[in-house]
């Protein structure tokens, strides 16, 4: 009777045990499954496979911490979009570039092409192709690469000079003049280099002790 009793549980337990491994996967598969677009309070309002929560132009406040996919209407999209007006919106407070051009809002989304100068981030990245973000120009950085860019072009142009003047005294065997000239046009060379590296120095120190 007891063998019995323990055929019938083990027997109980063997069809029971499928039916946990399926629930189990079941709750395993809702719980890693794409998120819907309406739990994360997104929709695709202008129908560009992103989907948003801006209603003007380059509002990321909440886009940061969307997930990368939901599901809307049974179909896939990407968060993120920077933009996202309907039809309405767009027709009363449309984008316009700096020369007052209409930039359509499902033009404006994360992957696609930015253009240029326009004024308008058209891929969301937080900035107008062709400027740097999060830019620090300063004076002092500006007169920096000023500088170093003065004393390359001194350096350059005296280097060429030295090497045309050291050609010309080399292939002057004899000829008293050009030799005169390849040593002014050498001695000229040194010195620029001379002066473009004194002053860099000096602009340097001087620029360092005014900031101190």
């Amino acid at each position: 009777m007891k063998k019995l009793v323990h055929l019938v549980l083990l027997l109980s337990l063997l069809g029971i045990l499928p039916s946990i491994v399926v629930v189990h996967e079941k709750v395993e598969a809702q719980t890693t499954a794409t998120p819907t677009c309406q739990s994360l309070g997104l929709q695709d309002k202008d129908n560009d496979g992103y989907g948003g929560n801006a209603q003007a132009q380059n509002d990321y406040a909440l886009q940061a911490t969307q997930q990368p996919e939901c599901t809307l209407s049974g179909r896939i999209i990407k968060t993120g979009d920077c933009l996202d007006l309907d039809a309405t919106k767009e027709r009363t407070n449309p984008v316009k570039d700096k020369d007052g051009n209409t930039v359509r809002s499902r033009d404006i989304h994360p992957g696609t092409t930015d253009l240029p100068g326009n004024q308008v981030d058209e891929d969301c990245d937080g900035a107008d192709a062709g400027f740097a973000k999060n830019t620090n120009v300063t004076p002092q950085g500006l007169f920096d690469n000023v500088k170093n860019f003065l004393t390359w072009v001194v350096g350059g142009v005296s280097g060429i000079v030295l090497i045309i003047g050291g050609i010309m005294y080399a292939t002057a065997v004899g000829e008293e003049e050009k030799q005169k000239k390849a040593r002014k046009a050498m001695l000229g060379a040194v010195i620029g280099l001379i002066v473009a590296l004194a002053a860099n120095v000096i602009i340097t120190i001087v620029t360092q002790n005014i900031a101190s």
